[in-house]
Formats: structure tokens, sequence, C-alpha cells
């Protein structure tokens, strides 16, 4: 019994000593530059602990102390800390239709190198052929790789581990991804790999790179030929407490209207995504568009660029034409806000490239509403994010994953 007791009190200090690692290294990250006295004053740990945990922390190469010569005067300059870019790296893999991105970030989120693969004829792949040959390039040890994160268009395992089958056509399928798991982990031992739908990472992405407000629902969109959202909570300090996905896309708004790729009939992904607004401008305006059914396609980002132009142009087809998919998405975001109840709502994807004409054009419609939230009103802004900071925030993910509490 007291050999049991000395061991659970040998790991509680070990996993105390942890925990406080991870708190005094996510703080340098967060804060940086800030000194060892900062530290202990935030934190209420002793000088002496903090000084002995930054000093590991420096040890194992995840930051580094340096005077700041930039302070006037005389006398000894203070020391900062800093978190070291080449300390560690993460991996993003972004999933797309027919290829993905292989992507490499530093300890500081600064991307290293990125490379596109098309996937082969069978829909297969190797994401680890691609990860070897960015590490090659750069000289970078296999053993400095922390954890990846897996980018996925479509509805993941609830532990994060894997993807489920997607209505989406990506011929990516949970089998591919565990043959490439198995080989990743062959390679690099037993390093965290999280799988995200992108919805969560675009809205995770907003959050953190955008206005980081305090205490808000916020919900990112993201309409292109799929359409995805999720929502963002945040607490006192404007730090996400919760992100989720929210299904969206495939409400029934048409009751018989299109068939949708996930089975039903009148989903609004069917009814107005990109292509089919695409479709509707060359019907009613005399254009002739291309279009492509496939996520991400350049042809769709080029035709809804034109039209966009079009708009800005004040082409009266185009605009009586976009007016009927601004009543249909009007009707589609009164019906989410009063389900969901965000504070703020966001677009991103193929739809921004309308501009920011469009934009105006759904908020001046929302206004005849009534919007049935805490604040009777709505106004809907284009997110600040991309794919390539869309990506980043995945960096950003995994690297909380790796630097979390112990519990």
């Amino acid at each position: 019994m007291r050999s049991s007791n000395n061991t659970n009190q040998g790991f509680s200090q070990q996993q105390t000593k942890k925990n406080n690692t991870t708190l005094l290294f996510n703080l340098i990250r967060k804060r940086t530059p800030v000194s060892r006295i900062q530290l202990a004053r935030i934190t209420g740990l002793s000088a002496t602990t903090v000084s002995f945990l930054v000093s590991e922390l420096i040890e194992n190469g995840l930051i580094y102390e340096e005077h700041d010569e930039s302070i006037e005067g005389m006398g000894r300059k203070p020391k900062f800390l800093y978190v070291r870019g080449e300390g560690e790296y993460f991996f993003v893999i972004d999933l797309f239709r027919r290829s993905f991105f292989c992507s490499l970030y530093d300890l500081n989120i600064e991307k290293v190198d990125s490379c596109k693969v098309p996937a082969d004829t069978s829909g297969d792949f190797d994401i680890l052929d691609a990860m070897l040959q960015i590490l090659d390039s750069h000289k970078i040890d296999k053993n400095l790789v922390g954890g990846v994160s897996v980018v996925y268009p479509g509805p993941v395992l609830k532990d994060h581990s894997n993807v489920l089958a997607s209505t989406t056509e990506l011929f990516i399928s949970p089998d591919v991804m565990e043959r490439n798991f198995t080989r990743m982990r062959a390679v690099f031992g037993d390093m965290p790999i999280r799988v995200d739908n992108d919805s969560s990472i675009f809205a995770f992405a907003e959050h953190i790179f955008g206005d980081r407000k305090k205490n808000v629902r916020q919900m990112t969109i993201e309409y292109s030929e799929g359409i995805g959202s999720a929502l963002i909570l945040t607490n006192n300090d404007a730090e996400c407490e919760f992100y989720f996905p929210v299904e969206i896309g495939h409400i029934i708004t048409e009751v018989g209207g299109p068939v949708c790729k996930c089975g039903n009939q009148g989903c609004f992904e069917a009814a107005c995504n990109i292509i089919k607004i695409i479709g509707s401008v060359n019907e009613k305006a005399g254009l002739s568009l291309p279009t492509e059914d496939g996520f991400d396609s350049e042809i769709n980002k080029d035709s809804m660029r034109a039209i966009g132009q079009l708009l800005d142009e004040g082409s009266k087809p185009v605009t009586e034409a976009l007016n009927e998919a601004v009543e249909k998405i009007t009707r589609w975001l009164v019906g989410i806000i009063s389900a969901d109840q965000p504070d703020y709502i966001y677009l991103c994807g193929g739809i921004v490239l309308l501009g920011e004409k469009f934009l105006d054009m759904i908020n001046a419609e929302l206004k005849k509403y009534t919007i049935m939230n805490q604040d009777n009103s709505m106004t809907v802004k284009h997110s600040i994010v991309d794919h390539e900071i869309k990506r980043k925030g995945a960096a950003v993910m995994i690297l909380n994953e790796v630097y979390s509490f112990e519990n």
C-alpha cells in the first residue's frame, strides 16, 4: 500500500511538472517577448520553479533567451524569452478532391515549405513520401516533427482519429487514410495525428487570425461547391472554448428540388451552391461561363470572379440573376440565425469572389426580416481566411493539442 502511494505521488509530481512546463511554454509563445520575472508574476509559480522549468525548455531547444539591446540606458540589459522556431515542426495535410497540399510549419507557425500532390487514378496517394521530401530538402531531422494536422472536407470521427465517408466525391476513403497514418507512424513513431473537418478549421482560423472577440458565438460559413460551417464559442479572454461543425448545407429548402449528392432532394447546397449560381447567371444573363463539378475548382473560381466583375460594372441582367440567389441565401441565413443564434457570421470560400457588392445585397435583404437572435439584427461579413490561412490555423490546432494540459 505504501509503495502504491509513493508511485501515485511520483506520478502526480511528474504530471504537475509537465503541466507547469506546458503553462510556461504556452505563455511564452502567446506573450513573447516575456521575462522569467513576468512569468512568475503571471503564473504565481515561485521564481525558482520558473527558472528551473525555463532552463529545461531552453535545453530542449524550444525557446531561447537574449538581452533586449533596444532598451536605452546604462547598466545590464534585461533578458527576454522567445520561441525557437526550429525547435519543432508540424505538418498540415490539406485534402482536396483529387490532390492534397503538404505544408510544414515551424514552432512559430511560420511556413517552411509546401507542395501540391495529385492522387493517382485509383484515388490513393502517399502522404509520407511528400513529408519526407520536404524534410530532406530542408535538412530537418524527422525526430523534430511534433505532429500532423489533417484537413478534410467532410465528416470526421468524434475523436479526430480518421475521416468518415464524405458525401462529396473526394475519392478519399477511411481505408486510404488509415494506410497513410500507419506509414507515418512507422517512420515518426507515436506522434499525434489529428483529423478535422475543414469548416471547423476555417472557423478556428477566422477567430485566431481575425478580431478575436470575447464571449461570442461566431459562425464561419465555407460556401463553395459544397457548403459547410462551424461555430466558435469564446470566453472572456477571447480564447476559443469550443468549436464544432454545424450541418447547414444539407438543410432542405426546396421540397422536391434538385437531387443532392447526399441522396436527399432540395438541400440548399444542391439548390444554391456556386455551381448553381453560375448556371443561373448563365441562363438569365445569356452568358456561357464554364463550370466544373469538382471541389475547389479553379474553373468555378474564374467564373465567379467574372460574375463579380460584371456585377461591379453594373450589368443589369447579372444583377437581376443574382437577386434571386440573394433571396434564397437570405431566407436560408434567417433560419440558421434563428436555430444556432450566432453573434457574427463570416463567409469564406468561392462565394466571396462575387465581391463586396454582392455581400451588400445580402445584408440589405437581411434587414427586411425580423432576425430572431439576441440583438434582433445581423451583418454578414467576408472572412479573412483563405486556404493558406486555413492551413496555418490547422498548424495552430495541432500545436495546441501537443502542448495541452494532462488531466
